[in-house]
């Protein structure tokens, strides 16, 4: 199946595929103790796919909201 199908079908349906819900979490180190869970940041690795999705919507939206003059200028 074609991703834009893909892509189309999410936004109509308002859902998103089960594995594009999914997320690897790793912890990056920041500094101090190693062994202190606070001198870490936790980090999420989702899937490229997703992100250009997202992106493409982040867009799509952004430009209607400008045009129908929405966004508050603050």
């Amino acid at each position: 199946m074609p991703i834009c199908h893909i892509f189309n079908q999410s936004v109509s349906l308002g859902k998103l595929p089960e594995d594009w819900k999914s997320a690897g979490v790793t912890p990056l180190f920041k500094q101090g103790d190693r062994d202190d869970v606070n001198n870490h940041r936790p980090i999420s690795v989702i899937p490229v796919v997703v992100k250009v999705f997202e992106r493409i919507v982040y867009e799509q939206s952004y430009a209607y909201l400008e045009e129908h003059d929405t966004l508050c200028k603050h």
